[in-house]
């Protein structure tokens, strides 16, 4: 019997096949950003946090909560993102 957490993982699975690789950490990145987000105990909307805003929303969280799923959800997608980054960055030099 297929659970519904094994639906969706073949779903998604399904839905990154086609896109390369860093299409899909791109995207996964920006969802562990956006799941971590919702769950921190923060007074502005998810939609409201800037790139700039969130560093230091996330240290300051870190800070008062110690690390928790949802901030540490959020550093490893910074982390995936900026690492994307890097790698274009050095395929332009190229």
């Amino acid at each position: 019997m297929i659970t519904s957490n094994q639906s969706i993982h073949t779903n998604i699975k399904l839905l990154l096949e086609p896109l390369d690789i860093n299409e899909q950490v791109e995207i996964l990145a920006n969802l562990f950003i956006d799941l971590g987000v919702r769950h921190l105990p923060i007074q502005s909307s998810p939609q409201e946090i800037t790139k700039h805003d969130i560093i230091k929303i996330i240290l300051d969280d870190v800070k008062t909560c110690g690390d928790t799923i949802p901030n540490s959800l959020v550093r490893q997608g910074l982390v995936l993102l900026s690492w994307l980054e890097d790698i274009d960055l050095k395929k332009k030099k190229i």
